[in-house]
């Protein structure tokens, strides 16, 4: 049951065939209808949101296995080729459809709220800095994921279906100006949406600020932006008790939550717990070569990772950071955990040491490490200790949205770390995935293709 469960999760990733900008524009009438009253904006943004908790599957689940961090426990050969590091042109499982069509429903939003009638100002800032920000979220995976991409800010299928690619550097340049100038239209608490932590703020634009800034290597605008974080302590902190952090929602470790409302494909399931025990037959998805990074004093490796035991002996470690699970009804009110403070200080701490800030470096590190039982790091040079704040940001958020593959290729140890595994496939060209071939071939402004392929 699981692994078709996890089938049908990957399925999700397919997508159509047709590409994004072959989506036929709408009635304008029907469309400008729908963003005339507050209850229709509400309803697209919803609408943006649930593609997107559909894509956070993909995330969890595809995406992650392209790392070390997430291992299958069955065959379904695209998405093998995938854990492989194998990928093909016309692999059926892609990642780019699912993130345009978000990108088009933002656009929709954006470009129709200014004619809207609707009298209440600040409402019409706030949506429209909300989807900004997410239409800007797609297209910064879009191009980690695939390098030169589209920057598509249109709905108009005459312009959409003729699009050239922008280089990854435009893409960049055109996020840091796009985030920075929508700051101020979003909230700076979460009273607006009655205390739940599932709406874009500005702490959440300021997180990918902060990732933005260790792409493009400036370490003071990272730290600054962190700071801008961890600053309100009325609002943030790290959590004592494991088990709260990924179990109960809307905390002070939580800065952006996707909600699961109730959903069978939610975290628990994207976790593969065992429904039962021992099992002897592997989950669908779970940690193979990055248990190798938790020490055997590490309280992690027990409530974020956990072992499946036989007669004293482990089978394999299975996820655990998600626990609601049972025989007869999978169903879930956790939530994604899209943002968490533990990453703001390892984000933080990563910048620190890049500016030779070595000592309040290893402050913000041992926040999480300290929580976690080991003892406290011992400074000998620089390198080691970047070492140790990228090996603890692997530890704390393993099988957290593929952000292992995305630190990895950005440090430059994707090649090292993987092409030492086994199992992968790995070649220089791997960095950077493929463009499907539907699109290269429906758009011929899309070509060429990436190098490699």
């Amino acid at each position: 049951m699981k692994k078709i469960i996890a089938l049908m999760l990957i399925l999700l990733a397919t997508g159509a065939c047709k590409k994004f900008t072959d989506i036929q524009p709408q009635n304008t009438l029907t469309t400008q209808s729908r963003f005339s009253t507050v209850t229709g904006v509400e309803g697209a943004i919803n609408g943006v949101y649930n593609k997107f908790i559909s894509f956070q599957s993909t995330m969890l689940k595809v995406v992650g296995t392209l790392s070390d961090d997430v291992k299958m426990g069955f065959v379904y050969q695209p998405q093998t080729d995938i854990e492989e590091n194998n990928m093909r042109p016309d692999n059926t499982v892609t990642f780019w459809s699912s993130l345009y069509t978000i990108v088009y429903q933002c656009n929709e939003i954006i470009n129709n709220l200014d004619a809207s009638p609707i009298t209440d100002v600040a409402y019409k800032a706030r949506a429209k800095a909300e989807a900004r920000f997410i239409r800007g979220w797609s297209l910064f995976y879009l191009t980690l994921l695939h390098g030169d991409v589209p920057i598509v800010t249109s709905t108009d299928y005459s312009i959409t279906a003729q699009q050239k690619k922008n280089t990854r550097a435009e893409v960049f340049t055109f996020l840091q100006q796009e985030w920075s100038s929508i700051v101020n239209d979003l909230p700076s608490d979460y009273s607006f949406n009655a205390g739940k932590r599932t709406r874009v703020t500005q702490y959440v634009a300021y997180t990918y600020l902060a990732k933005l800034s260790l792409y493009l290597q400036d370490w003071n605008k990272a730290d600054q932006y962190c700071t801008a974080i961890l600053s309100h302590t009325d609002l943030f902190g790290l959590l004592t008790n494991f088990s709260a952090i990924f179990n109960t929602n809307n905390h002070v470790e939580s800065i952006w939550e996707l909600a699961a409302n109730g959903s069978t494909t939610g975290p628990s399931v994207s976790a593969s717990i065992p429904l039962s025990s021992p099992v002897t037959v592997l989950p669908s998805f779970y940690p193979l070569v990055i248990v190798d990074k938790f020490a055997d004093g590490d309280l992690r490796k027990n409530e974020y990772i956990r072992p499946e035991m036989s007669g004293g002996t482990i089978l394999y470690y299975y996820y655990y950071k998600y626990r609601w699970t049972n025989n007869t009804d999978i169903v879930t009110n956790e939530e994604y955990k899209m943002i968490r403070v533990a990453e703001i200080y390892l984000m933080r701490a990563e910048a620190r040491a890049k500016l030779g800030n070595y000592t309040t470096a290893i402050a913000d590190m041992e926040n999480t490490r300290h929580r976690a039982g080991l003892a406290p790091y011992v400074f000998t040079n620089a390198g080691d200790l970047l070492k140790e704040i990228y090996d603890e940001k692997a530890r704390e958020l393993v099988c957290e949205n593929a952000q292992r593959w995305f630190d990895l290729v950005r440090t430059g140890q994707a090649g090292p770390v993987l092409s030492a595994i086994n199992y992968k496939l790995w070649s220089a060209r791997d960095t950077i995935l493929p463009i499907p071939q539907i699109e290269l071939t429906n758009d011929i402004n899309l070509n060429p293709q990436n190098p490699g392929y």
